[in-house]
């Protein structure tokens, strides 16, 4: 069983306006593992390369084009950033509270994702498994987000919530989807007084 959520992403509004496209994701929780389908039509989007060979996990994707996913879940100041490159790359840190003590996930952990370039954009699609990260008995919260190239190298931040007076990802307060618990028999709530 599954359950599975859409939403749209929005531009943090700027002095130039609000840049042009549409991005659409899309979150699936399964019990062991989190699925994530990001699907970027923008006029004029710049992709990093596609790697050939060996995807990697490297810093700083988000200085291009890049998906972004933040995993946290209630009562826990502790979560994870997700960085998905068209290129190929990927990283994933945990965090012990707001911006601190980030640092890269625990090796072997190594997220599958899959990339499709269509005419207009293009589409990334991954599965991270939750167990590593004792989330699999919890329910979810997330904040889906990206950031966007366009020509000339301007970034434009695209988010499902934007809850700042600046682009912030990291703000809690942008993790909006709420994902239950997913057993063999389906979604279920949790018991608010249960540990995470």
């Amino acid at each position: 069983m599954a359950f599975t959520m859409t939403t749209r992403l929005e531009p943090f509004p700027t002095a130039a306006g609000p840049a042009a496209g549409r991005l659409q994701a899309r979150v699936g929780r399964h019990r062991r593992a989190l699925r994530y389908r990001l699907s970027l039509e923008v006029p004029g989007l710049v992709l990093p390369p596609p790697k050939s060979g060996t995807r990697e996990r490297r810093h700083e994707l988000w200085r291009h084009t890049c998906a972004e996913l933040f995993i946290g879940a209630p009562r826990r100041r502790d979560y994870l950033e997700w960085n998905l490159s068209p290129s190929g790359h990927w990283n994933l840190y945990r965090f012990d509270d707001y911006r601190e003590g980030g640092r890269e996930a625990e090796e072997g952990v190594c997220p599958r994702f899959e990339l499709t370039r269509t005419s207009t954009g293009v589409v990334i699609e991954g599965t991270l498994q939750l167990g590593p990260f004792r989330l699999e008995e919890s329910p979810l919260e997330v904040g889906v987000c990206a950031v966007v190239e366009a020509g000339g190298g301007a970034l434009s931040h695209w988010a499902a919530h934007h809850p700042a007076a600046r682009p912030d990802f990291h703000d809690r307060r942008g993790f909006v989807l709420r994902l239950p618990i997913v057993s063999a028999s389906g979604p279920r709530s949790r018991n608010p007084e249960e540990s995470p």
